[in-house]
């Protein structure tokens, strides 16, 4: 793996980290999968979560792995969060083709044309799009390599 390459499985490992600590607990168990994927030794903090939370569950102090990990799902729709995942990404990626082909993004714009082609409305393709580019490695990738825009404030 070239260093680049492992600069950003660092970096998303930090990330998850971050969120761990803001109170987001399932992103222990993200990382402990981005790790298995990616061939990665698991950070300290990793490991150390992972333990203590298995561990009660394995010592009966809790009766789930959910409990253990402190995860839950609250006024879970599976339908809904399965669709989700599986459209974000590709909503995400017709979103750029948008933008490339001069169209801005906005919901008035590239959202509504996305939402037609993915029979969905435009609010919904503007919370797939923010997800990913915020959250998802394949977006926080590209937003990278994406040309910054000069707002009006910066010209001088």
């Amino acid at each position: 793996m070239d260093g680049i390459s492992n600069a950003h499985l660092l970096e998303f490992l930090e990330y998850l980290r971050q969120e761990h600590t803001k109170g987001d607990k399932s992103a222990l168990l993200k990382a402990v999968e981005y790790c298995g994927i990616n061939r990665l030794v698991m950070p300290d903090w990793v490991v150390g979560y992972f333990i203590r939370s298995f561990g009660k569950w394995e010592k009966l102090e809790v009766k789930t792995l959910d409990e253990a990990f402190e995860v839950e799902r609250k006024s879970f729709r599976i339908d809904t969060e399965r669709e989700f995942m599986y459209k974000a990404t590709d909503v995400y990626l017709a979103v750029l083709d948008c933008e490339k082909q001069g169209i801005p993004i906005g919901v008035e714009d590239a959202f509504r044309i996305v939402a037609e082609k993915f029979h969905t409305n435009p609010d919904k393709v503007a919370k797939m799009y923010k997800y990913v580019r915020h959250n998802d490695p394949i977006g926080r990738g590209l937003e990278q390599l994406r040309p910054k825009k000069i707002h009006k404030k910066d010209k001088k």
